[in-house]
């Protein structure tokens, strides 16, 4: 049962880290579960490895295992709240982005002092937990408490709902350690009750297993869909430009044989002329849509630079105001954000992102509208843009398919191919953020544009930024 438990923390460590290893959040659950695991393949060591080589002469062998057992075990007694403590705030997003270096410099003290007074020879070693408690024991109830608080402060959406799962998660499984291991062992040393410790990780991992599959944990879902779609967006593009090769080659051909017929001179028979010239507008027509389509599955190349955030903003609005005046819909910024913030983007590519998702929010009104742009950050998550309006929403069989190429519920299926979305996805995925869509029938759909924090900036020099 130990074995397993070390085989299900190491595992998810691996997951987690290595399907978003840029996420601060990522590396700090990947340690507090990496530190879990070392403490159980300590136990392996101890009650199964060792016992085994006792049976041969490896003396030297025996006893640098020793020595790895009881720092393995130091790390999973001593380190593991500490890593706890620094995910729940991280993932809390309960302090500033600042603060979080001075609080993982002051909540490593008492680590350093343990480390410091505690013998580390296999004769000697012990851990004095009665001291221990005095600040894993807060460690374990702070770290709980700021993942729930964080929960109940969450806005209802998935946030909230990733928040939720994140505490269904780890809290059984804190609290398991907390009682019986650090306490269990500060009452009595040679107690058994850590053996309990793996029922408990085991159902966190189960938990973390459906929820990856089915609405997301921990980042892991996210991350599983963006490899998908990121090769089918791929696929899309190396098809359409081999489709717009051949069909513009072949109508290049129509366009040379029209104008040779046309060169023998003036024909009287109009209904032949209309027949010409319905050929020509045709096959330009078809020469357009191939263009509009390779151009929106194409691979995005980004040429980055820093650009004014409000300005990009309003340069959106603008462009859109007459439509948005004719359909009679309103619209209402909210900046929830420093005035002199820049990001490191393609301007052009953003704002088409950004006319992307506001034209599908006016064509989604039968009637008047309103529309509802809110931008905030940047926070541990980035700066994130959301676009909201109070349409008829999205149901939810074709939410799962939006970002799909060439999926569509607009009627005008002439001019709409399906892609719009599926190239706002690629173009924030390239450019290190993300793309989210919620949507309730009869109450509107929400469309967040989220860039890292490493793409945003408040300092005065541009050139800095980069």
């Amino acid at each position: 049962m130990i074995f397993l438990m070390f085989l299900i923390l190491l595992t998810t460590a691996n997951i987690i880290f290595f399907t978003n290893r840029k996420s601060l959040q990522a590396r700090w659950t990947s340690l507090f579960m990496l530190c879990g695991s070392v403490g159980a393949f300590a136990y392996v060591i101890s009650e199964q490895i060792i016992p085994f080589l006792q049976n041969w002469n490896f003396p030297r062998l025996i006893r640098f295992l020793l020595y790895l057992r009881i720092h393995f075990n130091f790390v999973t007694e001593i380190v593991t709240p500490y890593a706890v403590i620094m995910f729940s705030v991280v993932a809390s997003d309960l302090f500033k982005k600042p603060g979080h270096r001075v609080l993982m410099f002051a909540f490593l003290i008492p680590v350093l002092f343990m480390y410091t007074i505690t013998p580390f020879t296999p004769e000697t070693y012990i851990v004095d937990f009665p001291l221990a408690l005095y600040w894993i024991v807060p460690y374990y109830v702070f770290s709980s408490a700021v993942l729930l608080i964080s929960y109940f402060k969450a806005e209802e959406g998935p946030q909230k709902k990733n928040r939720l799962i994140t505490a269904l998660i780890c809290i059984p499984s804190l609290m398991s350690v907390l009682f019986f291991d650090s306490i269990a062992k500060a009452i009595n040393p040679d107690t058994n009750l850590f053996r309990l410790v793996p029922v408990f990780i085991a159902y966190s991992f189960i938990v973390f297993l459906v929820f990856s599959f089915f609405t997301g944990a921990l980042g892991v879902k996210m991350r599983f869909e963006q490899h998908v779609l990121d090769n089918t967006m791929k696929a899309v593009s190396s098809g359409t430009n081999l489709l717009s090769h051949s069909i513009k080659n072949q109508i290049y051909k129509i366009h040379a044989s029209l104008h040779v017929v046309k060169s023998y001179g003036e024909i009287d028979d109009p209904a032949y002329r209309e027949a010409l010239d319905i050929i020509d507008r045709s096959s330009t027509h078809l020469v357009e849509i191939v263009e509009k389509i390779r151009s929106q599955s194409d691979d995005i190349l980004l040429f980055e630079e820093v650009v004014n955030l409000s300005e990009l903003l309003d340069r959106v609005v603008a462009d859109e105001e007459k439509v948005l005046q004719q359909r009679n819909i309103f619209i209402t910024f909210r900046r929830l954000y420093p005035e002199r913030i820049l990001i490191v983007c393609d301007p052009n590519h953003i704002v088409e992102v950004m006319h992307n998702i506001v034209r599908n929010a006016i064509e989604a009104f039968k009637d008047a509208g309103q529309i509802i742009i809110k931008a905030e950050g940047p926070n541990s998550t980035g700066l994130t843009i959301s676009i909201s309006d109070n349409g008829p929403g999205i149901k939810a069989e074709n939410l799962k398919a939006v970002f799909d190429p060439f999926f569509t519920t607009k009627a005008s299926r002439g001019t709409n191919f399906g892609l719009g979305l599926s190239y706002c996805y690629n173009v924030m995925l390239k450019t290190g953020g993300s793309l989210e869509i919620n949507s309730e029938i009869k109450k509107g759909t929400t469309v967040k544009v989220i860039f890292p924090k490493s793409k945003t900036t408040l300092r005065h020099n541009p050139k800095e930024a980069l």
